[in-house]
């Protein structure tokens, strides 16, 4: 499956999620956004403090540098920068 257009994320399976404009999960299809609100609830019936994603990438340098050039271009892909420091 492949990213649809920026804005068209509620047309996805699912149908967009309700909320305010400035919930993080608006505009995300709601099977979605009620997985990612389920995440809580698991680390808390864990018994965890908390939960991070930590991951890590390995590529090779030719596929690296063409990564970061395209992050370092957000603006142009997003509309909004995304820093990756």
């Amino acid at each position: 499956m492949t990213d649809p257009p920026a804005g068209r994320r509620g047309d996805l399976p699912g149908g967009p999620a309700a909320g305010p404009p400035d919930d993080p999960h608006a505009g995300l299809p709601a099977t979605v956004a009620r997985a990612d609100a389920a995440v809580p609830d698991l680390w808390r019936r864990l018994g965890l403090p908390g939960l991070v994603d930590v991951h890590v990438h390995f590529l090779p340098p030719r596929m690296l540098a063409a990564v970061w050039a395209y992050f370092d271009q957000a603006s142009l892909q997003y509309g909004v920068d995304w820093p990756v420091t």
